[in-house]
């Protein structure tokens, strides 16, 4: 998400390096915490996995695991009170 300081650089670099090697563990992860997006206002925002998404797009992979979207917030009529328009950033 836009303005985002939770990603950790050093840890995507090598989740990315293990998928384009085959050899992370999506299974383990995603029953650790199954990636999920919130439906937001302003678009999708990346509630789980956030770092896994990232590595694969740098890994030039496919995510190989389902993602659940939550509409929680969305059908409340709600703001993603963390997410914010790219022109606010």
């Amino acid at each position: 998400m836009p303005g985002q300081e939770l990603l950790n650089k050093a840890a995507i670099l090598a989740h990315a390096r293990e998928m384009q090697r085959g050899e992370f563990p999506w299974k383990a992860m995603q029953e650790e915490q199954r990636m999920a997006v919130e439906v937001g206002t302003y678009g999708n925002v990346i509630t789980q996995g956030h770092h896994r998404y990232v590595a694969a797009r740098l890994a030039g992979i496919e995510l190989p695991v389902p993602i659940k979207f939550r509409y929680e917030l969305f059908e409340q009529g709600l703001e993603v009170p963390f997410a914010k328009s790219w022109d606010q950033v």
